[in-house]
């Protein structure tokens, strides 16, 4: 039998991507836009599987590893998903707002905060509980949250509490909590009679730099940034946000959300929809299968599978009463924290509700 060259070979793979390409031209193309990180399991493990990785009848094909798929129901295209890799939620707020993604997943707080500044976005689904915790610098003698507070309020100057995103879940959890366990805090420098200086690091990448080298205290960040931390040597994981007092206030707080543009929605609820549908069943088996998740997302997200097994989060289906808690709360934090000055300004969640949620695309 006569052997094919290499050239043969390229050319037949040309051809097939060639293919792919075309006839996902003919479909709905839905811009995903998404940050890499341990929530984001459910994504990772069906990107990285592909077309077998199948889920309540969805399933997504690779045409560009990391980048183009192919969006399958029942083995059929229905559309092609592009893929966008953000720094956070911030920047994909603004990312949707610019035209240049139409579904998402990042924290829900920076949702809320892009729709009072005029973005044209919804959060259709809730996605993961929060994640993460306060570490605190390793050569700290700190070890706990009683400890913690007791060096926070006897420190002869203010305790610097870095954070990626202003309107992170991370950082509004951590200043209620700590604001109830009677600590002021301030974003101004300037402020000495305030125990804690809020310090924004602009972004996850700055998260281990920032501590690795002294430039802050604290920070209060998700994960898997307090297990590397730790691991590395520079950090000392404190407590859990959602073990932080008063028990049992913080345990089922929501982060990331899955978030769809107005446009999107209007045009295409149908992909909506089967995007949710194929999420939320991903994320109740990686609930459902930490170990196997793990080993499948670990080298993606840049740590072990054992640890990313770890880290799984509790992935939701529905927006259940302490989500709805969470929202208001983030709603009101904002508020009291003078970050609101357009739609949501002065308002409380329950009126504001429509603006920010559209609760169709969950199956009850």
């Amino acid at each position: 039998m006569k052997k094919k060259s290499p050239l043969t070979f390229l050319f037949l793979f040309l051809v097939a991507v060639f293919s792919a390409t075309a006839f996902a031209a003919e479909l709905p193309t839905m811009r995903y836009a998404y940050t890499i990180g341990s929530n984001e399991t459910s994504f990772i493990v069906a990107i990285t599987e592909g077309e077998k990785y199948v889920r309540d009848g969805y399933s997504l094909k690779t045409v560009v590893p990391k980048e183009k798929y192919l969006f399958l129901k029942e083995g059929k295209p229905i559309a092609q998903v592009d893929i966008i890799i953000g720094k956070g939620g911030s920047d994909l707020a603004i990312l949707m707002g610019q035209g240049h993604a139409d579904f998402a997943t990042f924290s829900m707080s920076a949702a809320i905060a892009a729709i009072d500044q005029g973005i044209k976005i919804k959060i259709v689904s809730p996605y993961v509980l929060a994640t993460g915790g306060l570490v605190i610098q390793s050569k700290i003698p700190v070890h706990n949250w009683d400890e913690m507070v007791a060096y926070i309020k006897k420190s002869d100057r203010p305790v610097k509490i870095g954070y990626h995103s202003p309107t992170s879940a991370p950082i509004i959890i951590t200043r209620g909590a700590l604001e109830l366990a009677g600590l002021k805090g301030t974003d101004d420098p300037y402020d000495t009679s305030a125990n804690i200086l809020y310090v924004d690091l602009k972004g996850w990448p700055n998260l281990h730099p920032a501590m690795a080298s002294g430039q802050i205290d604290m920070v209060a960040g998700p994960d898997p940034f307090p297990q590397v931390a730790e691991e590395r040597g520079y950090g000392r994981y404190i407590v859990e946000f959602r073990k932080m007092p008063p028990s049992g206030k913080w345990e089922n707080y929501p982060c990331c959300a899955m978030i769809a543009t107005d446009a999107f929605i209007n045009k295409h609820p149908d992909l909506v929809q089967a995007m949710v549908n194929f999420l939320q069943a991903s994320g109740k088996w990686c609930n459902e299968h930490p170990q196997e998740a793990g080993k499948i997302a670990g080298e993606m997200q840049g740590i072990s599978p054992e640890a990313s097994a770890k880290l799984m989060p509790t992935y939701l289906n529905s927006f259940t009463p302490s989500w709805m808690v969470g929202a208001s709360f983030y709603v009101n934090s904002f508020n009291k924290l003078g970050y609101f000055n357009g739609a949501l300004e002065g308002k409380n969640f329950d009126d504001v509700k429509t603006l920010i949620l559209d609760q169709k695309f969950i199956k009850e």
